[in-house]
């Protein structure tokens, strides 16, 4: 059972947890996805759950960041004109969103801009070329002051529970 935990800093004397994860691809195995700063050092630390040790394989992987990574830098969709494959892979956390519902904004995610019409909107990953657990998160306002209007994830609607839906009221 193992866990890895990622750092930050000069030393090891002086380091920052940045993040760290248990049991995120199976059972009894982790992974971890964060961003990073051209020259700084980072530190990985794989290590035991409780006083469970063991064997294990470790894989690094530099994924290129997402063009819509950032608020914005949002890709604009029109509802009921596309369906929009994308995603979250080289995605950060957006440290100046506010939490909206499911989504505590200390997750990895990319952003979209939809303009409201005067009639109920709905965005949903329930869809079958979704193959990871995701959740939305509706703000209205600016990027510079962005309001949590409404959200969701684990749509148990779906087929797979996992899947992130949410509706609100389009304003004009």
């Amino acid at each position: 059972d193992s866990q890895i935990s990622i750092y930050r800093g000069d030393s090891c004397a002086n380091l920052e947890c940045m993040t760290y994860n248990d049991d995120s691809c199976g059972a009894l195995t982790s992974a971890v996805q964060f961003p990073t700063e051209a020259g700084e050092n980072y530190y990985i630390k794989v290590h035991g759950h409780g006083y469970f040790t063991g064997n294990f394989e470790l894989s690094v992987q530099s994924i290129p960041m997402a063009a819509n990574n950032f608020c914005s830098s949002s890709t604009p969709v029109t509802p009921g004109t596309e369906v929009v494959k994308a995603s979250t892979f080289g995605a950060t956390y957006s440290e100046d969103a506010p939490p909206c519902v499911l989504d505590p904004s200390s997750t990895p995610g990319i952003w979209f801009t939809v303009q409201g019409r005067g009639k109920a909107i709905t965005a949903s990953t329930c869809l079958s070329s979704s193959t990871s657990s995701t959740s939305i998160a509706v703000y209205s306002g600016t990027c510079d002051d962005l309001v949590c209007i409404t959200g969701g994830g684990y749509d148990y609607h779906c087929e797979d529970s996992l899947a992130g839906f949410a509706s609100w009221y389009g304003e004009d």
